[in-house]
Order: C-alpha cells, then sequence, then structure tokens
C-alpha cells in the first residue's frame, strides 16, 4: 500500500531498500524475520507521509526542471517548475539499481549519475517530450 504513494515521498525507493531486499524472492506466505533497520526504514516513510507535501499540476508553457540524484543504491528524481522564483515540485520519482546495474556503478559516481539521467528522460517523457526542460545535477563532472 505504501507504494501507491511512492510518488509523494522524495527518494523512496532508497528509504524503502531495507524492506525490499527482505521480501525480494519471496512468497507472500513466506514469513520474514523483522529487524531493527526495516523498522527504521518503515519508520522513516510513516515520517514523510505525515508530512505536508503539495505535488503542483504541471503547466506545459514553462520550462520543466529535472533534478537527479544518485548513491550506490538507485536513484531519485523531482521533476519541478519555477514559477516566481519559487520551485514547485511536480512529482517525486525514484528506483533502485538492479543487480547487474550495481556492478557496474559501483566505483564510478559519473555513470549513476548519468543512468539517473537516462532513466528519468526515458520515465518522464509523457512530460518532456516536445518540452523546453532543464536538468540539475550536483555532480561537478557533468556540469
Amino acid at each position: 500500500m505504501i507504494a501507491y504513494y511512492s510518488r509523494y515521498i522524495e527518494n523512496y525507493a532508497t528509504l524503502v531498500e531495507p524492506l525490499t531486499r527482505a521480501l525480494k524472492g519471496k512468497t507472500r506466505k513466506e514469513s520474514i524475520e523483522w529487524t531493527e533497520e526495516m523498522e527504521k526504514a518503515l519508520e522513516k516513510v510513516k515520517g514523510k507521509l505525515m508530512q505536508k507535501s503539495v505535488l503542483f499540476a504541471p503547466d506545459f508553457k514553462r520550462e520543466f526542471i529535472v533534478q537527479t540524484d544518485a548513491s550506490d543504491l538507485g536513484v531519485g528524481v523531482i521533476l519541478t517548475q519555477r514559477i516566481n522564483g519559487e520551485e514547485h515540485p511536480i512529482l517525486y520519482l525514484s528506483r533502485k539499481f538492479s543487480g547487474p546495474e550495481k556492478r557496474y556503478t559501483r566505483y564510478n559516481a559519473t555513470e549513476r549519475e548519468c543512468a539517473a539521467i537516462i532513466f528519468v528522460i526515458k520515465k518522464l517523457r509523457y512530460y518532456l517530450d516536445g518540452q523546453k526542460f532543464k536538468i540539475e545535477t550536483y555532480h561537478n563532472p557533468l556540469v
């Protein structure tokens, strides 16, 4: 049920990684051993859900801003627009790196950041196709 709200939670995939790791390969009838790490992850997600988070409707007459961030675990993205100098989030998006991606990007932050940019352009093509948009990343070699 929490996954439904993932678009409202920044870096959702990274936050729930301990939970998804524990559930990977399990059937619904199999039990898992609940750990302190999993409890902390669940509490973080609950806390994020209780925060006031307002998403704005996109204005296709304005420039989109895509903010990306990558870690060892995955990528996080925020699609925003600036209106009167204020940033307004339209959606949050995140995902974990797959096993092969983790091995491929293990040591190279630039590759992780590039993977984030490729992921977001493909995933948000319905917002970005034919639109003016800017990509913001804090990874200096790409800037």
